[in-house]
């Protein structure tokens, strides 16, 4: 696991994911939704992974495609938002409503070539 191999190399950077899946059920975003705010030894503390359906995963390559690419800050960014929403979800369907949110207004900025700084928490 890559967040335990930084932790005991030292390494205090985050380590955001994502978990892409045809569909993401109740069951998995409340999986997701606990362990980011849940201090796993194993793992060296909580974390970070972001669940978004496939065709989520899809709209975000279609964006990269179509604006020439992507910076990694850009979805950096966007997946940070996607975390940071978490912590004012009420449960962990707001959180996966707000991700999918995130991700729908992210990608049909490209077409007003926005930036993701107003998307930024």
């Amino acid at each position: 696991d890559l967040k335990k191999q930084l932790t005991e190399a030292g390494d205090s950077r985050s380590v955001l994911c994502l978990f892409i899946s045809p569909m993401v059920s109740e069951a998995t975003a409340a999986h997701f939704y606990v362990l980011r705010s849940t201090n796993v030894k194993f793992y060296g503390g909580s974390l970070e992974i972001v669940p978004i359906n496939l065709m989520s995963f899809i709209s975000i390559l279609h964006k990269a495609r179509a604006s020439n690419g992507i910076k990694s800050s850009e979805l950096k960014n966007l997946i940070q938002k996607a975390v940071n929403s978490a912590k004012t979800a009420n449960s962990e369907i707001s959180w996966q409503g707000s991700i999918e949110q995130a991700i729908q207004n992210w990608t049909l900025s490209s077409k007003n070539q926005d930036s993701l700084k107003n998307y930024k928490t």
